[in-house]
């Protein structure tokens, strides 16, 4: 990873990361530190000044993709991820990771053997965390948990993160297959 003066293209920083980016990576910026989403499931957090590696957590699976939206909420990281065979077109296998940022302990994590979290983000709410997975079914998980509150399937792929109203009581989510934008009523 490189730290670039923006103005002169100097190097400022850099560092080698625990593993290789797999097919993208999306990395964050919060609480002084960038943190990046590796290949296998794994996540680095590196000083944003300096870049030196502060945590990194273990994989969660040999076939694992890191392509989702990391989505911080307080002192808190959420990562998505799916395995996918490109030859059966199946995506599933799905974890979502909830790590604290300032030690990277994973305080939960849920997994989905049968759908998986493919170009999608995690939503947190006031005690609940919406997150759509590949299959089209969008996920009400506790926050405080991980464990499954509720589910809905609206009837297409979803590859993004839901959106919230402002007073938390909807959430819509996009699909590049329908054109119509589903509502989802919070339980």
């Amino acid at each position: 990873m490189l730290k670039i003066n923006a103005e002169s293209g100097k190097v400022l920083a850099e560092s080698n990361l625990e593993t290789a980016v797999g097919y993208t990576s999306r990395p964050i910026y919060a609480n002084g530190l960038v943190i990046v989403p590796l290949d296998r499931g794994a996540v680095q957090a590196l000083t944003a000044d300096t870049l030196t590696t502060v945590w990194v957590t273990g994989s969660v699976g040999r076939t694992a993709q890191s392509n989702s939206q990391l989505t911080v909420d307080g002192n808190y990281l959420y990562v998505g991820t799916v395995d996918v065979d490109y030859g059966t077109s199946t995506y599933n296998n799905g974890h979502l990771t909830r790590i604290n940022i300032l030690t990277g302990a994973v305080s939960w994590q849920h997994v989905n053997a049968d759908e998986g979290y493919y170009w999608t983000g995690a939503t947190v709410g006031d005690d609940f965390v919406l997150v759509p997975t590949s299959a089209g079914t969008v996920e009400m998980l506790s926050k405080s948990s991980g464990n499954v509150l509720g589910s809905v399937s609206v009837g297409a792929v979803v590859n993004s993160t839901c959106v919230l109203s402002a007073d938390g009581s909807h959430a819509y989510p996009v699909s590049y297959t329908h054109l119509t934008l589903p509502t989802i009523l919070r339980v």
